[in-house]
């Protein structure tokens, strides 16, 4: 039993052999089930919420994932109420940016994110920013791929710095609703 108002149930990550359209969105391999995030909410609405928001009423994002509410039978029993959403990566279809190591002024994909990895030195796979408990975990360009393409390592930590800087100077001006600094 659980003492929860609603139990934990765990997400799912879908990876079919070949690109599938799901609820008529572009198809991609990769597809994403909810869940985890919902624990402690028990309208279960707060994400579908803020993906609806950010799709309908913000005009500046450039891509927000698909959701759709679905219920969950895995060989015939049922596991749950989920949401399906594209999961986030670039490509085309989806977070559409070209990443290039060495030019500051490019595409990034960052995750705000609990599992980061921090094993490693803080300026390659993550960074952190003040006032804020989790690091921040660089998806695109991807780190381990910089030597490879005859990157140094102290030109990755300076595209880095950049990124902690940009993101750190627009997360102060969301919270302090600051509508100038850009």
């Amino acid at each position: 039993t659980c003492a929860l108002p609603i139990c934990p149930k765990k997400g799912y990550r879908l990876k079919f052999f070949s690109k599938q359209s799901l609820f008529g969105e572009a198809k991609s391999k990769h597809w994403v089930l909810l869940a985890g995030a919902n624990f402690y909410d028990p309208t279960l609405a707060k994400n579908a919420a803020a993906f609806n928001m950010a799709r309908n009423v913000f005009s500046n994002i450039e891509y927000t994932t698909s959701s759709h509410w679905l219920e969950l039978y895995i060989n015939g029993e049922y596991r749950g109420v989920y949401l399906l959403v594209e999961h986030v990566k670039v490509e085309k279809n989806r977070i559409d940016i070209e990443s290039k190591y060495g030019v500051l002024d490019t595409g990034y994909l960052i995750e705000y994110d609990v599992y980061a990895p921090e094993d490693g030195p803080e300026g390659l796979a993550y960074f952190r920013v003040n006032g804020f408990k989790y690091p921040f975990a660089i998806k695109e360009p991807d780190p381990e791929d910089y030597l490879a393409e005859g990157i140094t390592e102290s030109e990755f930590r300076s595209q880095v710095q950049f990124i902690k800087n940009y993101t750190t100077t627009t997360l102060q001006a969301a919270l302090n609703k600051d509508l100038n600094t850009f």
